[in-house]
């Protein structure tokens, strides 16, 4: 009887979620990289480096220690998609200050999180790390004056393992919280590296708080030792008292739900930056300013940051010139949710010039 009283509690839950995705977490998967496959982060430098679309490394105040992401193919054997978040300590931190933090970071938008307050979430996961122990993960509201924090073990070295943690959801009545596009509705923080600033002795449990909290005291150092390598797949956030399977959506769903926060011209698998004319935009100048317009493929939650290069050279904040067959300064105009206008004012009546460009819309 309980296994019937569970299944059919799930399909309460199913039937009465108004939202279109059972899963919240965008990219869970981790096979969409628009960024790069590969990528370098110098943690000394205190800012955080986009890895897999909307997954961040976020970094506050650490002394030493350099960490890699790359896209990995590496699954748990049940599983046939073929790519993980593998995340690589390349340089040691041994000795972590109060004030250090790193932790893997996502942040769904405001209006997705509605339907939630108040019920009954799970959060699921597969994971795999050199460093067994106890890590935790931390949901904070959009003012960081409402926090949760839980702890999960990893109880075999280099090995997938499966995650669920199942929580209430705060219900919005106190505390800072955002329900609107464009503000960040609930972030979701994986720790690798947390001083005792970020600790907290509260788990599995909403609290009040003063200042970001990610971690118990319990949390392991992953940047004790460059042997240490976290790897994430398939994230889920749903609904309901029991992790279900693994919604996986179509590539061009996946796609352009990825494209709301980031969208470039650039082919899927080549970097930004990278000399290529394949989705390369045009544009001529007329007697006034040369205008090149781009509407995007799918609408910002507001205008965020714009990036232009040259196809020929790869150089940022430039155009080609094809009449001239040289780089020329770009000025952008018009940049809303929708679209931009691109120009370069130095070209002479009647020249054309191409450009790549990003748009960055994170909230």
């Amino acid at each position: 009887m309980a296994t019937k009283f569970s299944e059919q509690m799930q399909k309460i839950y199913a039937n009465n979620i108004p939202y279109v995705r059972k899963n919240l977490i965008i990219n869970g998967a981790m096979d969409i990289w628009q960024r790069t496959t590969a990528l370098q982060s110098n943690l000394s430098g205190g800012t955080g480096t986009w890895g897999p679309d909307r997954f961040n490394l976020s970094v506050g105040s650490v002394t030493a220690g350099v960490a890699s992401m790359q896209r990995a193919t590496s699954s748990p054997s049940t599983i046939f998609t073929p790519y993980a978040l593998r995340i690589n300590c390349t340089t040691a931190d041994t000795s972590t200050d109060a004030g250090e933090q790193v932790t893997l970071r996502y942040r769904i938008e405001g209006t997705d999180i509605r339907h939630m307050m108040g019920k009954v979430c799970t959060l699921s996961f597969w994971v795999r790390a050199y460093l067994t122990g106890t890590y935790c993960i931390s949901l904070s509201n959009s003012g960081v004056d409402r926090n949760y924090v839980a702890e999960y073990t990893i109880t075999q070295a280099d090995t997938w393992q499966y995650k669920t943690i199942t929580f209430t959801m705060h219900d919005g009545l106190s505390g800072t919280w955002a329900y609107t596009p464009d503000t960040v509705g609930l972030s979701i923080r994986w720790a690798l590296l947390t001083g005792t600033t970020f600790h907290t002795t509260n788990t599995d449990t909403w609290e009040t708080i003063g200042s970001a909290k990610y971690a118990t005291s319990n949390q392991v150092n992953f940047f004790s030792s460059t042997n240490n390598t976290f790897y994430l797949k398939n994230i889920q956030l749903e609904l309901g008292p029991q992790a279900t399977e693994f919604e996986g959506r179509p590539m061009s769903t996946e796609l352009a739900l990825c494209q709301r926060y980031y969208e470039k011209s650039y082919a899927l698998e080549t970097a930004p930056g990278t000399v290529a004319n394949s989705g390369q935009g045009f544009g001529i100048r007329g007697n006034g300013a040369g205008v090149g317009y781009v509407p995007f493929k799918v609408s910002k939650p507001a205008a965020g940051t714009l990036t232009i290069y040259s196809p020929a050279t790869g150089a940022s904040t430039n155009v080609r010139n094809l009449n001239t067959g040289t780089d020329q300064a770009s000025q952008t105009s018009g940049y809303s949710e929708y679209g931009f206008n691109v120009y370069s004012s130095s070209a002479s009546i009647s020249d054309v010039f191409t450009f790549q460009w990003t748009s960055s819309n994170e909230i």
